[in-house]
């Protein structure tokens, strides 16, 4: 280990108790130590595994290092410790060794979603230009379909490329003896996670191989993940979710974890419970709209064919977690061995690593009666009107607080506010972003010392158990994705409506079957040359085929209507608390907008 860390030039590297981290994290100062202790004890036992069409693709403990070893021989020859690699890879093995081979060479990995469109495309450059990444990290495969467009894009005639697939085999004659190792401690940066936004300058994440190693054992603690255990996931691995709750975990604990496409997972859901069955399972993790996907797809003879006995810990988290959603899951896969005790609702976000809060494994999910109308005022009293899923008890070694955002004191046991937390999974801040760095990862609780970062959800510690209760912050999660409000402004004001649209807020609320998203557009009524049905029918059709996004709602209002800061931002929380006591009124009838929720409408709960 580096004795002098705390020496290096990484952005966002601080001084850290070594000696302690060690202590905690089995002598582990960076993911090469874990891959090679796997090795150590079981070389050939499987790591990782890709399904796909049927067939699986293994790799073992001593595979997955040989593999990675080669990578890193191949980014060593251009890039020095500290070089960011953005990996832009399709769902596969290729990820994986590509993340692998960051850690083993130095490279600070830095993910993203794989191309679908110009768009996507643009934003991959926007990411690539913000970490100022020496090299893009792919396949030969995606490269040739990039080279076959009509117009070459700036990735193609700007971006240092390496292929893992080509530049790392055989015909290059890389071996793993040409990789050299890399003097590595707990504080070197691992990992830069970007937000999916398109607009403006896209915000990083900044991770240290330190956050990873706590969060990793934070969730085994927390979770009872075992090495005994066999996980099947199909989140995408370029997520949070996907990347320390599939992989990184799996290689932390030493169980075998197999991946799926997650487009695989869409297209045909059941696929997932299928693998599950298959492999007799013990271990998976979604977001709440799969186990809904599923109740939906499912059939009687399907459920039949499946056993889902020896599934004993099925994570829901992401998004708000729904009390309907898992009784449903579990009363229609109960006849074929589901046990709802193995539900373990859970929270947490890539500014925190991943987990912070979660139901212990066994116990099963517990659920609160509360009144929704005194939850819309941010208030917490008991009731028969909506149901709220506990996020469980805080992890092994972080510590939350429930803050009024306003005062910035503690609120009183049973007080909703903004949930407050530190740790040691704590990320590092922002990748160059120092005023932002400062307001979310360095609040301070009124005349307390020590700095804490600000989840922007609202919350409640109710017996020791958090429950989530709405949010503060602007990111809308629909279907597992986080989706950024102003990206769904941009399109919408962008788009060929044929009426001047002066500012847009979108926001969303519960529905029936989950989040829905509302647009709120001030709109110059008066010299309206469209209908407004036509406008509406404009803005949802561009949504759609920018975000893959229905909009539930178009409200058009006049204009300087939104409610802004006295600097000029968009109060968005206050438009959606406006929509939900139905003080949101549209200038037309004609928009097809849906009324507000019900007051027996489900509110949001454990995220």
């Amino acid at each position: 280990m580096n004795k002098n860390c705390e020496k290096n030039n990484n952005p966002g590297c601080h001084k850290s108790p070594q000696n302690k981290i060690i202590q905690k994290y089995k002598n582990y100062a960076s993911w090469v130590d874990v891959i090679s202790e796997a090795v150590e004890l079981n070389a050939d036992s499987t790591g990782i595994a890709f399904v796909h069409d049927g067939t699986e693709q293994i790799l073992t403990y001593a595979e997955l290092q040989r593999g990675a070893r080669r990578v890193a021989a191949a980014l060593q020859r251009g890039c020095k410790k500290g070089d960011r690699a953005v990996l832009l890879f399709q769902p596969g093995l290729d990820y994986v060794l590509g993340l692998l081979g960051c850690f083993h060479a130095g490279v600070v990995a830095v993910p993203v979603y794989p191309p679908r469109n110009e768009h996507h495309l643009d934003r991959i450059h926007l990411i690539l230009e913000a970490a100022q990444a020496s090299v893009l990290m792919s396949t030969e495969s995606l490269w040739l379909n990039l080279q076959h467009r009509p117009d070459p894009h700036p990735l193609l005639t700007k971006a240092q490329w390496l292929l893992t697939d080509r530049d790392c085999g055989i015909g290059e004659q890389l071996t793993a003896s040409d990789w050299h190792p890399v003097d590595l401690c707990p504080d070197d940066l691992a990992v830069i996670q970007f937000t999916s936004g398109s607009t403006g300058n896209p915000k990083g994440v900044v991770l240290q191989h330190r956050q990873l190693l706590a969060n990793s054992l934070v969730i085994q603690k927390s979770m009872g993940v075992e090495s005994s255990d066999l996980s099947v996931m199909w989140l995408p691995t370029y997520h949070d979710m996907g990347l320390v709750g599939a992989v990184l975990q799996a290689l932390y604990t030493r169980y075998p974890v197999y991946l799926m496409n997650p487009a695989v997972f869409i297209q045909r859901p059941m696929r997932w419970l299928e693998l599950m069955s298959r492999l007799r399972a013990t271990l998976s993790v979604a977001p709440n709209f799969a186990y809904d996907l599923c109740v939906k797809r499912a059939t009687p003879s399907k459920i039949q064919e499946l056993d889902l006995s020896t599934w004993t810990l099925a994570g829901n988290g992401s998004e708000p977690v729904r009390a309907a959603t898992l009784r449903r899951f579990a009363e229609t896969f109960g006849p074929c061995g589901f046990n709802a005790r193995a539900f373990l609702p859970c929270y947490g976000m890539a500014e925190t690593t991943l987990f912070v809060a979660g139901t212990p494994r066994g116990q099963g999910p517990d659920s609160l009666r509360v009144d929704k109308a005194a939850l819309d005022r941010n208030e917490w009293r008991s009731g028969d009107t909506t149901e709220l899923v506990s996020s469980g008890v805080v992890g092994h070694g972080m510590e939350v607080a429930v803050v009024n955002p306003e005062s910035l004191l503690r609120c009183a046991p049973g007080q909703i506010g903004e949930i407050w937390i530190r740790g040691e999974s704590v990320a590092a801040g922002y990748w160059h972003q120092p005023e932002a760095t400062a307001q979310t990862f360095q609040a301070r609780i009124h005349a307390e010392e020590g700095d804490w970062l600000r989840s922007g959800d609202l919350g409640v510690l109710h017996d020791g158990k958090l429950f989530v209760t709405g949010r503060l912050k602007d990111l809308i999660i629909i279907a597992g994705r986080n989706l950024h409000p102003h990206d769904i402004e941009a399109t919408a004001l962008a788009a060929q409506s044929g009426q001047r649209l002066y500012q847009a807020a979108a926001f969303s609320v519960p529905g029936d079957g989950g989040e829905t998203v509302i647009l709120a557009v001030e709109i110059d009524g008066a010299r309206a040359t469209r209908p407004f049905e036509d406008v509406a029918r404009a803005l949802r059709e561009a949504v759609s085929v920018e975000h893959q996004l229905q909009l539930a709602a178009v409200v058009f209002l006049r204009r300087n209507e939104l409610p802004r800061t006295s600097s000029g931002k968009l109060r968005r929380y206050l438009v959606r608390q406006r929509w939900l006591a139905g003080e949101l009124i549209s200038l037309s009838d004609d928009s097809g907008d849906t009324p507000p929720p019900s007051p027996t409408s489900s509110a949001v709960a454990a995220a």
